[in-house]
């Protein structure tokens, strides 16, 4: 009996010492866990780094920048700052994209109500390059010789 009461205390000796452990890695994850604050900051710095930087950073100096200044996340952490970075400059660009399509809009509508046809038109033109359905037109250059245009049966 003493052989299974040993056993007992070592096997709960080494419950209680798992138990303390992953307590501890719990503690330890809260403390390298960032808040939203810290990431949106290290977004900040990559965005600045990339797109408003006499010489834009590359992903790989980027991860080698992180490793260097913070040590404390992994190469796809980096990466995903990396990526969400991104994701704000081209939501600033869509931004800045519609607040250039207002006014051009604003434009079109004042042209379309019109009362002279050629602004009507123009408006009309403009539209239709804007959505890609725009005619292209060419001037050819070059001498004429011997067309007969004809209609019906071909002579033989």
């Amino acid at each position: 009996m003493s052989q299974i009461n040993e056993d007992l205390e070592r096997q709960r000796d080494l419950q209680g010492d798992t138990l303390e452990s992953s307590d501890t890695q719990a503690t330890s994850q809260e403390y390298s866990r960032l808040t939203d604050i810290e990431v949106q900051n290290r977004v900040d710095k990559c965005f600045e780094l990339r797109y408003n930087s006499d010489k834009p950073i590359l992903q790989r100096e980027w991860i080698e920048y992180c490793k260097k200044h913070y040590g404390d996340k992994s190469v796809p952490q980096y990466t995903n700052y990396w990526m969400k970075a991104k994701n704000d400059y081209e939501e600033q660009w869509r931004a800045n994209l519609e607040g250039m399509l207002k006014p051009a809009t604003d434009n079109l509508l004042r042209m379309l109500n019109s009362n002279s046809e050629a602004i009507q038109q123009r408006a009309i033109d403009q539209i239709m390059k804007y959505t890609g359905n725009d005619i292209q037109k060419h001037l050819i250059k070059g001498q004429i010789e011997n067309i007969q245009i004809g209609f019906g049966l071909a002579d033989e």
